[in-house]
């Protein structure tokens, strides 16, 4: 929120994020069975506080659904299924 009202304009960044890999236990799908409520309950807290999307990194498709549905604002998904507004699609990653 004090971002938001310093006037930087702020994209959120819920499932993975890979600065917290080693703490998250390595590269790990986040958002699956009871933490799936916290990822959404999180993505409304900061719509709310003024975010003008949320990014889903590694959350699982229906998770990403339900904070879709939640907020109010733009979702990006990576590697979060089809149910958000854009996709971040990096080319190596697909041609390997």
């Amino acid at each position: 929120r004090a971002m938001v009202q310093a006037g930087v304009p702020v994209m959120a960044h819920i499932g993975f994020t890979p600065q917290s890999e080693h703490a998250l236990g390595g590269y790990r799908v986040q958002g699956r069975g009871d933490d799936a409520q916290r990822l959404i309950d999180d993505a409304v807290a900061l719509a709310e506080a003024g975010a003008f999307a949320v990014l889903m990194e590694m959350v699982p498709a229906d998770t990403a659904a339900a904070v879709d549905a939640a907020v109010s604002v733009p979702t990006v998904g990576i590697g979060a299924g089809n149910a958000t507004t854009g996709q971040v699609l990096v080319w190596q990653d697909m041609a390997g």
